[in-house]
């Protein structure tokens, strides 16, 4: 019987890889689905997830995942379950981003990953380095580092990250707790070249231009946002590290470079989902567009997205009005995952980044 699945296989493998390939590869899960037929289904969506994670469309790889793991535990035939839970780290990483997903329900999924590690007997190793990571993007550092100290104590094992993940969340748990110079020490390694993977150094530079900022080493800082920048300007999962790499510019005022910087990603940012990446960007085009204002009130002529309800048709904005409808959106932003996370960290770091970026 001709079920097409055939053809959109091949067009899946034809097509530009991102949204277009994620279409198709939905297309082939609706497909299926209306056939009943859950094999094809489960590893249409597995591809689908992986596609996702790697173009920057977590909320798309959420729900796939979801889907695969509910079927994976009424058929372990489905599956293997060390290539899941390789997938499984990636979707943990993921769901702190979105804000409408609660403190609960995030424990709960790390508890549950726990669960198969140990199953497939693994060591805690693996898990309390993801616990780490949620609590963390929860903003509570304290309990983050707890479960930081208590895994870097343990051996490795088949189901840790790479070296170079690791040292980077570390660096990014000092860079949060203001602990700038030994988080600048810790990321040495990895900003020399010693140690990096497919995405290190890049997430690293955001995390280390925010201390160099604090530690007022500008110049430095500005070298590592271009270094930084180019690596990542390419691909939408960076979203939220582009945002924070903008602050630079935002410093050291150089507002056509960060003009264009924004205009360029905005259409990501209206286009996203994750609350987190986006509020990290409209945070550094609000104070962006206030240092413009206080240097020349000018109104001008801009290419936004269409989709974002500040949107002018004649392409015209007064920069303080532009700069206080994102400083608004970041607020409802911050306020949800203070209010999520149960502490006010997204605040303070909003206050922070007032600092960074000298206003």
């Amino acid at each position: 019987m001709e079920t097409g699945y055939d053809q959109l296989w091949d067009r899946a493998n034809s097509v530009p890889a991102g949204r277009e390939q994620i279409a198709v590869l939905e297309e082939l899960v609706r497909l299926a689905d209306a056939n009943g037929d859950v094999h094809t289904a489960y590893h249409a969506r597995r591809e689908v997830t992986t596609e996702s994670i790697a173009h920057g469309f977590p909320e798309k790889a959420i729900v796939a995942f979801s889907w695969c793991l509910a079927q994976l535990d009424k058929d372990e035939e489905l599956d293997d379950p060390d290539s899941l839970i390789w997938q499984y780290k990636t979707i943990i990483e993921m769901i702190p981003v979105f804000s409408r997903v609660t403190r609960q329900q995030i424990v709960s999924m790390q508890e549950d990953m726990a669960k198969r590690l140990q199953k497939q007997g693994e060591s805690e190793r693996t898990a309390h380095y993801y616990r780490s990571w949620n609590f963390m993007r929860m903003g509570d550092y304290e309990t983050a580092l707890e479960y930081q100290n208590t895994y870097t104590q343990m051996r490795r094992s088949d189901s840790s990250d790479c070296s170079a993940c690791e040292r980077d969340r570390q660096v990014e748990l000092l860079s949060r707790m203001q602990q700038d110079t030994e988080a600048l020490k810790l990321a040495a390694p990895i900003l020399s070249g010693q140690m990096r993977c497919s995405e290190v150094p890049e997430f690293t530079n955001a995390h280390i231009v925010r201390s160099l900022l604090r530690l007022n080493r500008v110049d430095e800082a500005k070298e590592r946002h271009d270094v930084g920048y180019d690596s990542v300007r390419r691909e939408r999962k960076y979203l939220g590290t582009i945002g924070d790499l903008m602050l630079v510019q935002v410093r050291v005022r150089d507002f056509d470079t960060g003009i264009n910087q924004m205009i360029r990603h905005l259409p990501w940012a209206a286009d996203t989902s994750a609350d987190e990446l986006r509020m990290r960007f409209y945070s550094a085009c609000s104070l962006l567009l206030e240092a413009l204002s206080g240097h020349d009130p000018r109104p001008r002529k801009l290419r936004l997205p269409k989709e974002l309800p500040c949107w002018h048709e004649d392409e015209t904005y007064d920069p303080a009005e532009l700069a206080q409808w994102f400083a608004v959106q970041t607020q409802s932003m911050v306020k949800d995952f203070d209010k999520r996370n149960g502490n006010n960290t997204y605040d303070r770091i909003l206050e922070e980044n007032r600092v960074l970026c000298g206003l």
